[in-house]
């Protein structure tokens, strides 16, 4: 006998930023979302949906090198009302030398047979 398992998920994201404030190029922004949720299935039905919130700022120490503190909050994680919030602070760094200069050795047409990175 095959059983068959129907089922049906949904998520959805808003995200509020505003381009340049407190600099060139910096970023803060805001994010609600509702994480991935099981709203139909014959094995699994979640009847509570958990929540994501994430407020974040990219800060750009130079044009290479960037920095994004951020905070997210995941009210009923797993989708389970009975589950305490959670709180995570996070710190992005990102770094853009080897990319910007592969980058702008292609676009100068310079050919390279070999590079290294230290």
């Amino acid at each position: 006998m095959t059983r068959l398992n129907f089922d049906s998920d949904s998520n959805n994201t808003l995200v509020v930023s505003f381009p340049d404030i407190g600099g060139r190029r910096n970023l803060p922004g805001i994010l609600f979302g509702v994480p991935p949720h099981v709203s139909y299935s014959d094995v699994l039905k979640e009847n509570d949906n958990a929540y994501h919130i994430e407020a974040f700022y990219r800060w750009r120490v130079n044009d290479n090198i960037s920095v994004t503190p951020g905070l997210w909050v995941i009210l009923n994680p797993e989708n389970n009302s009975n589950n305490d919030t959670q709180y995570v602070g996070v710190v992005r760094t990102t770094l853009r030398f080897l990319i910007c200069s592969i980058i702008d050795l292609l676009k100068t047409g310079v050919k390279t047979q070999s590079f290294s990175v230290f």
